[in-house]
């Protein structure tokens, strides 16, 4: 097979480390995926526009997300935990 795949990333990634000692836990992931197709041939093919706009193939480019997460113990049923997204 030499052609690709609808909605496949050759190249996806991802990665978590967690941290913990004692009341004071983190954990930190991201997230990685190459651009990947979502339609061939393109939807937004326009010969009657001047000029033709011709779109082989839709897709989606490369996105990353990070994400981090921290908590400390307080003592007792009291948690604190600061949380960025």
């Amino acid at each position: 097979m030499t052609n690709d795949l609808l909605n496949l990333s050759k190249q996806p990634c991802n990665a978590t480390l967690c941290y913990e000692r004692g009341p004071f836990e983190a954990r930190a992931s991201l997230s990685y995926r190459d651009s990947y197709l979502t339609e061939i041939p393109g939807a937004n093919n326009s010969p009657t526009s001047n000029p033709p706009v011709v779109v082989d193939a839709n897709g989606v480019p490369e996105t990353t997300y990070v994400d981090f997460s921290a908590s400390y113990d307080l003592g007792g049923s009291l948690h604190g935990f600061p949380r960025r997204h």
